[in-house]
Formats: C-alpha cells, structure tokens, sequence
C-alpha cells in the first residue's frame, strides 16, 4: 500500500456482464469533466471488446484418416518392395 498518493479513478460496470465484471481505469492528472471521462473510459472498452485479440483454432495437422492412408500406403509400398525382391532375388539388404 502506497500512502500519500491520492489516484482518480472510472470504474465502468457494463450491461452485459458475460465478459467481464467491471474495468478500472486510473485517470491522469487533467482538467477534463467526469461525464467526459466516463464517456472516454466506455469507448476504451468497447474498443477492447469489440474483436477478440486470440488466436483461432487452426485444424490438426494429420486427422485419423491422414494416418490410415499414411500407415496403408507405407504398408504397401514395402510389401510390393518384399515381393519384387523375393521374386527377383534382389537383395534389399
């Protein structure tokens, strides 16, 4: 606790109540009128509500399917590659 330091201070409590509660803001030290500070203090939240500043979900990389054809496709390029070897007596190794 800081003593000897007196601070102004908005509280805006919105209407709608799902995002936040309230919001503080600390005024600086001007000669403006409190209805204009309030009235600046309610654009300054909008402004923040307005869009969302997080990222969007972006899809998984590989889904199921990927790894299906990606596992049967493998499996079979190495069984051709098994055959071709068996009957032509390469040897891969």
């Amino acid at each position: 606790m800081v003593k000897g330091i007196s601070r102004r201070v908005v509280v805006v409590k919105p209407s709608d109540t799902s995002s936040f509660e309230q919001a503080i803001f600390v005024i600086k030290d001007q000669n403006k009128k409190s209805n204009q500070l309030v009235q600046e203090a309610y654009k300054v939240a909008e402004q923040y509500m307005g869009t969302p500043r997080t990222k969007k979900y972006v899809r998984k990389r590989w889904t199921n399917k990927h790894m299906f054809m990606s596992a049967f496709f493998g499996a079979g390029s190495v069984s051709i590659l098994w055959a071709l070897s068996s009957i032509f007596s390469i040897p891969l190794f």
